[in-house]
């Protein structure tokens, strides 16, 4: 009777172990697989396989390529400007009397983060702007390096759209009297819109600040990629991963080279992603030095 005993709980102690290391493995791998789901690309390979790419139909507007415009009066609500309405800029906060900037961001960038939020708080600190932020977030997550020959084209035609829709408004301004703000591939995109710009009926952009702007994918010195003196009446460069990431060569009228325009205190970077997204975490450029 003993030995049967002891035979029963054998056998129910090795199916309650088997029970056991099924369900350890079955929580190991959902949690293997959640944990695949959420890393990051770390080689160039891995970025060619990414969500991060645009989808149909390639026609602007975009639904992903969003304009909000902030003023003193909406930096916590700011208004959406839909390119195919007039009555969008008739019924915002919009007023032709402030500087206008328009902000780009890079990659892992977006409208909620820094540096885009630095920018806006630093100018409304000093006065009344309209900061249009131009939202492509969804759309660089990660880079979509199958779509890059021509994906910061595409955002540059639609940004451009904003800009006709902005230089034939009755409440608008021409393209002279725009700044446009772009870092890391966002500078460059700065660059492209100007392509797209009618200098009869837009007018030629004021202005373009580059805030280190990418090497990576604009390596040549094929000037309607790159940005560059032509692209505005002026054009200045800040310079802050220059060899890293970003251009060492100047690339405006007037390029600032910070604490030499290599590398700035308490920057590092472990993975290729999060080399892309220092651009937005204070490490390439300082905001306030605008």
């Amino acid at each position: 009777m003993v030995n049967r005993v002891y035979v029963i709980a054998r056998r129910e102690s090795a199916v309650f172990i088997c029970c056991y290391l099924l369900l350890a493995l079955c929580i190991a791998g959902i949690y293997a697989q959640k944990s695949k789901e959420r890393k990051k690309p770390e080689s160039v390979n891995e970025l060619f396989n990414t969500s991060s790419c645009i989808p149909k139909p390639y026609r602007c507007p975009h639904r992903q390529i969003q304009f909000f415009l902030y003023t003193r009066r909406t930096q916590e609500n700011p208004e959406v400007l839909d390119t195919t309405k007039d009555e969008s800029l008739y019924q915002s906060r919009f007023n032709r009397a402030y500087p206008t900037k328009i902000v780009i961001h890079g990659f892992g960038g977006g409208r909620m983060y820094s540096p885009s939020t630095d920018m806006r708080d630093a100018y409304f600190y000093r006065g009344n702007y309209n900061i249009i932020i131009v939202d492509y977030g969804t759309l660089v997550k990660e880079p979509c390096l199958k779509q890059m020959e021509w994906a910061p084209r595409f955002c540059a035609k639609c940004i451009a759209q904003l800009i006709r829709y902005l230089t034939q408004h009755p409440r608008g301004l021409r393209a002279d009297d725009l700044h446009l703000i772009g870092y890391s591939v966002g500078s460059h995109i700065a660059g492209l819109v100007a392509n797209y710009l009618d200098p009869l009926k837009d007018g030629k952009l004021g202005r373009i600040t580059g805030l280190d702007p990418t090497i990576f994918f604009y390596m040549g010195s094929n000037s309607s990629r790159d940005l560059d003196p032509t692209d505005a009446h002026f054009v200045d460069v800040l310079h802050t991963g220059a060899g890293i990431l970003g251009q060492w060569g100047p690339s405006g009228h007037a390029d600032f080279y910070i604490n030499g325009g290599s590398s700035q205190p308490g920057c590092s970077s472990e993975t290729v992603f999060s080399k892309f997204k220092i651009d937005h975490t204070g490490c390439v450029y300082h905001p306030r030095s605008l």
